[in-house]
């Protein structure tokens, strides 16, 4: 994972860790972690396992706890931020959730949901237990990283106090997180409405990309030295992109290979040389000074795009928000010239 990869304290290690954070607790996908949760190669997954019984019913979380919930919850308490925006987008009765992740994704929840009912109940590492009580919720919502749970026992053992808690994993797919929440939520309206919204911009995305011979490259730069890459579904702007039909460098199997995602370093700077490259520029640097991006082909075609920072929420209205800002880019430089690299002297 990128954490590991870079020296603790560095000032790549600050703006990369910052997206390994956003991918952790906002739900970024990895290929290993994908398969662990049980999803087929076709992105589908097995419902949950619930029997119903009155007005609640039992439930196999991710953690692989059976769960009694309520047959249709009135007030939910999600302890994992990208997981509440998964809930909202279903039309779920969210009371309270950490409302102070991140600026670009606090605007857009503002922006789709009305949250004047919402409360803050603090971040995973500063979670205000006594306010979760006070919100009297009917079901709790924790997140699981690669099976791990982000809250400590004790913690665990004081919310069940207060209500069920069903955790769910950080690193699955769009469709896996989206089922399992309509399911708990009953707000399979309102998800399939997102997922044709998703479909019909993903469409106008794979117009552009439908161009005979087209490599495809992602770098996520974060410092003058090197840039990151990531597998086929490795964050949800690469995700898109995949669905969309892009036709990857080997480079991308090799990241996924290495957990999901993989730092390169200027002797392979050759490795991300595609006739379009996608460039996720988090942390605003100047690439006019990055001796790497001057060098790809891609950059004297004018054929390197930069997509604005946006959050990893694993939501369809989020990446329907992609693929229109994925269209919107390349539509600029297109005509796409899918000879770039192989004319490139």
């Amino acid at each position: 994972m990128i954490a590991h990869l870079l020296q603790p304290g560095s000032a790549a290690g600050t703006i990369v860790d910052e997206l390994t954070r956003r991918r952790l607790l906002g739900g970024g996908i990895g290929a290993a972690a994908l398969l662990a949760a049980g999803c087929g190669s076709d992105g589908s997954t097995d419902a949950p396992d619930a029997s119903t019984t009155g007005d609640t019913r039992t439930v196999t979380d991710d953690a692989g706890n059976e769960v009694s919930v309520p047959a249709r919850p009135q007030r939910i308490v999600s302890t994992w931020a990208y997981g509440a925006a998964a809930l909202l987008e279903a039309g779920a009765p969210v009371v309270g959730m950490p409302l102070s992740t991140e600026p670009l994704f606090e605007e857009d929840l503002a922006a789709r949901h009305d949250l004047g009912d919402v409360a803050d109940t603090g971040t995973v590492d500063a979670l205000n237990v006594e306010l979760v009580a006070s919100l009297v919720p009917d079901l709790i919502v924790v997140a699981l990283q690669g099976g791990e749970a982000t809250a400590d026992d004790a913690t665990l053992d004081s919310l069940r106090a207060i209500a069920p808690v069903v955790q769910l994993e950080v690193f699955q797919s769009v469709e896996s997180l989206t089922a399992t929440v309509a399911d708990l939520t009953g707000g399979d309206a309102a998800v399939d409405a997102a997922r044709e919204e998703f479909d019909a911009a993903l469409a106008q995305l794979r117009e552009l990309l439908d161009v005979a011979g087209l490599s495809v490259s992602f770098a996520l730069h974060f410092a003058p030295d090197g840039v990151y890459t990531f597998a086929p579904d490795g964050i949800p702007a690469v995700d898109v992109l995949t669905r969309a039909g892009a036709q990857w460098l080997a480079i991308a199997d090799e990241a996924a290979a290495n957990g999901g995602d993989l730092q390169l370093s200027l002797e392979r700077v050759s490795d991300l040389s595609a006739d379009l490259v996608v460039v996720y520029n988090l942390g605003d640097a100047d690439l006019t000074a990055v001796d790497v991006f001057a060098a790809l082909p891609a950059n004297a075609a004018s054929q390197v795009v930069v997509l604005p920072e946006t959050h990893q929420a694993v939501t369809w209205t989020n990446y329907t928000a992609l693929a229109e800002q994925l269209t919107e880019i390349i539509a600029a430089v297109t005509p796409l010239d899918p000879n770039v690299v192989t004319e490139a002297p």
